[in-house]
């Protein structure tokens, strides 16, 4: 039972290890691709990370025009809603609150909702149906993986 445990415990490794990357690459992206009046630049400035930041523009920074648009402008919002999903459906699959289906109902809400607020005008940016597909698919991907790493029996050979 305790080898069965072990295996369980590095599948939840897994998942959490899964949902860090994704951010890793999401704030990457941002910081390598966006231009510096981005907002982002702004709270990380404030954070007091702004001369690392030009450090690594100034050594790395690539510009948006090196890669498709996709890439810069959605992908990043993909990565973040698929760590979101997998963090909050990792704490709450399972259980039996009413609580559980709003914070699940938080998933897709968020980037749908980022995106009308946009729409409307109401927060700045630009609305973008690729961000909503993205955010979207980003956001089912989590939750998919959590429901796997769950549900899926865990077997004798597993090796990671």
């Amino acid at each position: 039972m305790e080898a069965l445990n072990n295996r369980q415990n590095k599948r939840w490794m897994f998942v959490f290890v899964m949902a860090g990357l994704a951010l890793v690459l999401g704030g990457s992206i941002y910081i390598m691709f966006r231009t510096p009046t981005f907002r982002f630049f702004r709270w990380a400035e404030t954070a007091g990370f702004g001369q690392l930041l030009q450090k690594i523009r100034a050594d790395y920074f690539l510009g948006p025009h090196h890669s498709p648009e996709w890439f810069v402008y959605s992908l990043p919002e993909g990565l973040w809603a698929f760590a979101y999903a997998t963090i909050i459906s990792s704490m709450w699959i399972g259980r039996l609150s009413w609580v559980k289906y709003l914070w699940i109902a938080s998933i897709p809400v968020l980037p749908l909702g980022y995106e009308i607020l946009q729409l409307t005008g109401a927060i700045p940016g630009t609305f973008c149906l690729t961000d909503i597909l993205s955010g979207l698919v980003g956001g089912s991907l989590g939750i998919t993986l959590v429901y796997i790493t769950k549900y899926i029996p865990v077997n004798e050979t597993e090796t990671f």
